[in-house]
């Protein structure tokens, strides 16, 4: 299921099929709604904040800190969004080569605002890779040359080999013949 095609499904929601005007809450659990929702924000807010690119030891504390709550409920608050972000890539596995497509491009324009060429290259490239215009042009473009060295004993004889004439006027003794 795509979340593209279906898009009255809640974030965070565990059935993909959901039984429709059934009602499930107990009397009196209204309290418990309560603190779910409290914790749902809680867990949307950390899972908004995972795309800033920080380490998630940082993110949690940071999410600690923010939200006045323990570490260990923060520890909890991040298994949620771990387990959003299994969720997501299940449901968006099909889109996700144009997403990382689409990140590329924004790494690559700020490279090059920043004036990073070496960053920009290597993502170019990566954006290439990914296209597929790189390789396959490359083997077309290039010819192919194949050199065989031999032995001159492993040779073929053909015929009987003349050796070179020489014209010696000069010896090493220096008299003239």
């Amino acid at each position: 299921m795509n979340l593209l095609e279906n898009n009255n499904v809640p974030v965070g929601h565990d059935d993909p099929n959901p039984e429709k005007g059934k009602i499930t809450k107990s009397p009196g659990s209204q309290a418990l709604s309560r603190k779910q929702a409290i914790k749902q924000e809680r867990v949307k807010k950390l899972y908004m904040r995972q795309l800033e690119g920080l380490p998630a030891k940082q993110l949690v504390l940071d999410h600690a800190k923010k939200e006045q709550v323990s570490e260990e409920t923060a520890w909890r608050d991040w298994r949620e969004v771990a387990k959003l972000n299994d969720q997501d890539f299940s449901l968006e596995r099909e889109t996700m080569a144009a997403r990382i497509f689409a990140m590329r491009q924004k790494v690559l324009n700020a490279a090059l605002r920043r004036g990073q060429m070496q960053t920009a290259a290597s993502v170019l490239d990566s954006l290439a890779r990914q296209v597929g215009c790189d390789e396959a042009q490359v083997s077309q473009i290039l010819p192919e040359i194949r050199v065989r060295v031999e032995n001159p004993e492993d040779a073929p004889v053909t015929g009987t080999p003349q050796p070179p004439m020489i014209d010696v006027t000069d010896l090493e003794d220096g008299t003239n013949s």
